[in-house]
């Protein structure tokens, strides 16, 4: 038995007309939406990032990025390699310019690679525990939201 919705959508002549919406196939809409946007962020991880350092530029393999830590203007990138290089770009550029369905800012600090969390750990803000072990913590205030990103970027 299909289930339906009733929406009502604006026309342009300003009045309100009834949808129907058969949710058993816009939930499968939603379903192949949410593979097909996890398949795009698995794709951004093949390619390189250029990060401005003090002597140059760095090619980094997006793959390799555990997390960013903002530091001022300045923001450190932590590989997973054990390397830290500090880069000249505001925490908020690396944001707007990297995949959001793949890097997720868990505090006003600190973007995070969703592919190496391994754990979050319940907590007045929470933990999250990345590949290598390292603890994050994250912020109170984008408690519920860090925990929603999970439960959809995690199957």
């Amino acid at each position: 038995m299909n289930s339906l919705a009733l929406q009502f959508e604006d026309s342009p002549d300003n009045t309100r007309k009834p949808i129907v919406i058969d949710l058993a196939n816009h939930q499968g809409k939603q379903a192949e939406d949410s593979i097909l946007n996890r398949q795009s962020a698995f794709d951004i991880l093949n390619y390189k990032i250029s990060l401005p350092t003090s002597d140059g530029l760095s090619m980094v393999r997006i793959r390799t990025i555990l997390y960013f830590q903002a530091e001022g203007n300045y923001t450190f990138v932590h590989l997973d390699n054990g390397k830290k290089i500090l880069v000249s770009k505001t925490l908020k550029e690396f944001e707007a310019k990297l995949n959001s369905a793949t890097f997720c800012r868990i505090h006003r600090s600190t973007l995070v690679n969703l592919t190496k969390v391994s754990k979050y750990i319940k907590g007045r803000g929470g933990l999250v525990v990345l590949d290598n072990g390292t603890q994050l913590a994250v912020s109170t205030r984008k408690k519920e939201e860090i925990i929603d990103v999970f439960n959809q970027f995690f199957i």
